[in-house]
């Protein structure tokens, strides 16, 4: 086991794994980013493993975090628009 991981947070991340990037590859339509996605999402998820193991559903914790993870980073991509003097 991973030094610092408790082991039931290890078993629960390993457990979840494959359909959380199912989820997120379904909102991104991208495997490499959803599994950026869901790594993300199970840091946030280790740092709130008290509240996240108490919850009455911890899978929908889990998952409402990587939605917020989602919309996070597509808030930042967000495309700007840029004024130029001549049209492309």
């Amino acid at each position: 086991m991973d030094d610092g991981v408790p082991a039931e947070f290890s078993e629960f991340a390993h457990s979840r794994w494959n359909g959380l990037v199912r989820l997120a590859l379904g909102l991104t339509g991208d495997l490499n980013l959803a599994e950026d996605i869901v790594q993300t999402a199970l840091v946030n998820t280790f740092t709130a493993w008290g509240r996240v193991r108490r919850a009455d559903d911890p899978d929908a914790y889990v998952r409402r975090i990587l939605l917020n993870v989602i919309a996070r980073r597509f808030r930042r991509r967000r495309l700007t628009e840029q004024l130029t003097d001549v049209v492309p």
